[in-house]
């Protein structure tokens, strides 16, 4: 069975409805020689009036552009076999501490690890993954998906604060709600004042650090 990542881009099939309405619209005339227009005067002041009917004729051109049209579409939503093998569940977390929004890094150490973790979500490759934002408290910003573009929303959507780093309750929270964290990985996305954590975890753990 197919699953996807990314439905949302699922709206773009009307692409294919554009296609077919544009051929409609330009399919041309047949232009036939008569020996003289007497007879047809009469006939185009009837016709003249009428609706004219549009009929869609077979075009290997028109085949085209609606497979391939159709073959961008599915790679947009990111197709996933169920059952292939992926890695297993991800918690990414990012630091929303004060000391993030130093300038140290190009815009801010936040935003930087803002765009880290937007780049690291497009390559998790059908996993799931959770966000969590490391405030204090901490708070579970996404749930488990595997809808890439939620996820980098997700993480746009957070904002610095002024509040001092609780990255050990972060990392607890990212701990409770893994199913089987043996086979999961945490990935902090911070300026690691207080990093390596103090607390012990079972997943995999992995700094991406900013600033210094």
């Amino acid at each position: 069975m197919i699953q996807f990542a990314n439905l949302t881009a699922a709206y773009l099939f009307a692409s294919l409805l554009a296609i077919l309405v544009f051929h409609l619209l330009t399919q041309r005339l047949q232009r036939v020689t008569v020996s003289s227009t007497h007879l047809w005067r009469e006939l185009a002041v009837e016709t003249k009036a009428r609706r004219p009917k549009l009929r869609l004729r077979f075009s290997w051109l028109l085949l085209a552009q609606l497979l391939l049209a159709a073959a961008l579409v599915t790679a947009l939503m990111e197709p996933l076999l169920q059952g292939a093998a992926t890695e297993g569940q991800v918690v990414i977390v990012i630091d929303g501490s004060a000391s993030m929004q130093a300038d140290d890094v190009n815009p801010s150490r936040f935003e930087a690890a803002q765009q880290a973790a937007q780049d690291f979500a497009n390559q998790l490759s059908g996993s799931e993954a959770a966000v969590i934002f490391a405030g204090k408290p901490p708070r579970l910003a996404l749930n488990f998906t595997r809808d890439a573009e939620a996820i980098r929303r997700s993480i746009a959507d957070l904002q610095p604060t002024m509040t001092a780093q609780d990255i050990d309750s972060a990392l607890l929270l990212a701990q409770d709600i893994l199913e089987q964290p043996e086979q999961a990985r945490i990935v902090l996305f911070s300026d690691a004042a207080h990093v390596p954590p103090s607390i012990e975890l079972v997943s995999a753990f992995e700094l991406r650090r900013f600033g210094e």
